[in-house]
């Protein structure tokens, strides 16, 4: 892993991306104090997961949803009043 700093990553900003993209990961300093992280995209990754996509996700637990039903019931009759 490589450290540069703002004023480096300013003057060689391609060939450090092209590092990057290569698969290096950067660390950017400020002042000599780490700042940010340059790293490759991971292709296909996206920033955040649909609902579908969640579903379509192999459960860690396979019997977890069948314990949780026979733990929780149908209802909530059987927890008593609320005080």
């Amino acid at each position: 892993m490589a450290t540069v700093g703002v004023r480096d990553l300013r003057n060689r900003t391609a060939d450090l991306v092209a590092r990057a993209h290569a698969g290096e990961e950067i660390i950017i300093t400020n002042h000599g104090a780490p700042a940010a992280r340059l790293e490759p995209v991971v292709p296909g990754l996206k920033p955040f997961m649909t609902k579908s996509d969640l579903l379509s996700l192999p459960l860690a637990d396979s019997g977890l949803k069948d314990d949780l039903e026979v733990l929780a019931g149908d209802t909530t009759e059987d927890l008593g009043p609320i005080r």
